[in-house]
């Protein structure tokens, strides 16, 4: 899990203090493992609340879709969290 967390100090991140961090990197950013660790953490319910008070903020359309399946996040609100992404310029940038 470390080294999803290369730009903290990993000794001193703690659980729930810095819940909030966890959830959002590990979703964003975690392997299979750590997703399935962040699951037994706070499971499918703290994950979807998690991603419905952000919005979706921070996932791809890929991982949105993903959790929409898994956690079952409502269709409705995904889609409009991917639609507004493709509007953004920062969505549509060569890179």
């Amino acid at each position: 899990m470390k080294l999803f967390f290369w730009d903290y100090d990993f000794g001193r991140l703690r659980w729930p203090v810095d819940r909030a961090l966890v959830l959002n990197r590990l979703l964003a950013e975690g392997d299979l493992a750590a997703l399935r660790w962040l699951r037994r953490q706070v499971g499918l319910e703290g994950i979807r609340d998690r991603i419905l008070a952000r919005c979706g903020r921070g996932l791809s359309p890929r991982q949105l879709r993903y959790w929409q399946t898994i956690a079952g996040l409502p269709a409705s609100e995904v889609d409009s969290w991917i639609a507004a992404r493709r509007k953004s310029p920062w969505d549509r940038r060569a890179g």
